[in-house]
């Protein structure tokens, strides 16, 4: 009975985590361009459902989303931004946010007034960095 439980335990926690963690882009590719055509600026992080904010004056994540699968990634402290792609993968309903030819970011949900992303292939970053969740608002809302 015991081990009934333990297995029901196991079973129902990674059932609960793959729900948190699946991927939410789910919209027809013009529906999409109309929200995410913006510039979207790092509001939190999460961490294990544990909200994270910024010091004052640290730097933050920017992305601008551009026409023609076009992208810019910068921060608030003024360094130049990088170039970088993003494509729309319709069979796995995420957005992939591409450094050449190498996934940087996937966008796991995405509405008019909130993005949720995650880091993928960070080098040089600490363990468990790919576990924590960026949320970013827009900066200027598109109507």
């Amino acid at each position: 009975m015991k081990r009934y439980l333990v297995v029901y335990g196991i079973v129902t926690s990674l059932l609960l985590s793959n729900r948190l963690f699946s991927q939410q882009v789910n919209y027809p590719t013009d529906s999409l361009d109309k929200i995410l055509l913006n510039t979207w600026v790092m509001e939190y992080a999460d961490m294990g459902g544990m909200k994270i904010t910024a010091k004052q004056g640290a730097p933050m994540i920017i992305i601008e989303f551009l026409p023609a699968g076009k992208a810019k990634v910068s921060s608030t402290d003024g360094k130049a931004g990088e170039n970088r792609t993003w494509k729309y993968n319709t069979q796995g309903h995420f957005i992939s946010v591409m450094n050449g030819k190498t996934e940087s970011l996937r966008i796991m949900s995405v509405s008019s007034g909130e993005m949720t992303l995650k880091m993928m292939n960070a080098q040089n970053a600490p363990p468990g960095a790919g576990d924590i969740k960026f949320v970013l608002k827009p900066r200027n809302k598109k109507g």
